[in-house]
């Protein structure tokens, strides 16, 4: 064979091959931080703590610009100061987190207008605080999420149960609206922007999910709360190859991780794993460190 005939076709070869390479994407999710900031002794268990996972994101080459960053919610424990507050979701926001949930422990006195104020970060579709004229919502009811010529929407539900754990003067500050009328309304074909996958992301529980993910099998449903069950590794929830995910965790030490295939236009989970991150091998990431200094948030 001609050798100039010979490099153009393999020219042509590396095109096509170039050319029908499937495209990836991972969608990293968590849930249940209960304020563990740095690595501590929460219960019989050495939890690793949010500015270990920001060590843990740069070793496995985490990167917010490709990937999409999820939370369930429950960041907060039941007794976080104000300047907690602030401080963990700075450290979201500086993770490149692109969505954070909303679930009870989130919800209290002085925490309240945190998550109102930091609505480009914290939302729940179906959660309202009541108001003298009309209710606020927690945030945006749909996060869109570009990558390439791809939308992903982002819908945050927080359980109607997380009400009945919460004090009356919270409780009544509060509307929890249908998780299932909201999210049939907000996925409906009338939505302002085309959606190439939903990601449905629930503080709530497994049975909660499911009924979510039977309005469209297309749905990637991730859950996270306090009634979740022990998963295996891959955190897949269910069987016959439902869409759902979790990491069944309540300390934020476990990153649950999808890999999503670009598959002749149509994104499919190729993987699923759960890791648990092993706080003997992290660092404490600087960025966040820098964020405690600034709130002055120490050790506990």
């Amino acid at each position: 064979m001609n050798v100039n005939i010979f490099r153009i076709f393999v020219l042509i070869l590396i095109f096509f091959s170039n050319s029908i390479r499937a495209e990836n994407l991972r969608i990293v999710y968590s849930s249940s931080l209960t304020g563990n900031l740095f690595s501590c002794i929460c219960g019989l268990k050495l939890s690793v703590g949010l500015a270990k996972r920001g060590s843990f994101f740069k070793q496995i080459g985490i990167n917010p610009n490709s990937d999409i960053l999820i939370d369930t919610g429950n960041s907060l424990d039941i007794k976080s100061s104000t300047e907690k507050t602030k401080a963990i979701f700075e450290s979201f926001q500086t993770l490149g987190y692109h969505s954070v949930g909303i679930g009870q422990n989130d919800l209290q006195e002085n925490t309240i207008s945190i998550l109102m104020a930091n609505n480009k970060l914290t939302h729940s579709a179906n959660l309202f605080q009541k108001g003298f004229f009309q209710t606020s919502s927690f945030g945006k009811p749909v996060t869109y999420i570009k990558r390439n010529k791809n939308t992903f929407g982002i819908i945050n539900l927080s359980s109607p149960e997380i009400l009945y754990e919460l004090n009356n003067n919270i409780k009544s500050k509060l509307i929890v609206q249908d998780m299932e009328t909201t999210v049939s309304k907000l996925t409906s074909s009338e939505t302002e922007v085309p959606i190439n996958v939903w990601i449905i992301l629930l503080h709530g529980t497994k049975e909660e999910a499911e009924k979510i993910y039977s309005l469209n099998p297309n749905f990637i449903v991730i859950y996270g709360g306090k009634n979740n069950i022990k998963l295996s590794n891959s955190g897949k929830s269910a069987i016959n190859d439902k869409q759902i995910y979790s990491t069944a965790d309540l300390l934020g030490d476990k990153i649950g991780i999808l890999t999503l295939t670009d598959q002749k236009s149509k994104w499919k989970v190729t993987s699923s794993e759960v890791t648990e991150m092993n706080v003997d091998k992290l660092t404490d990431s600087e960025e966040i460190l820098q964020i405690m200094k600034k709130y002055n948030i120490k050790p506990e």
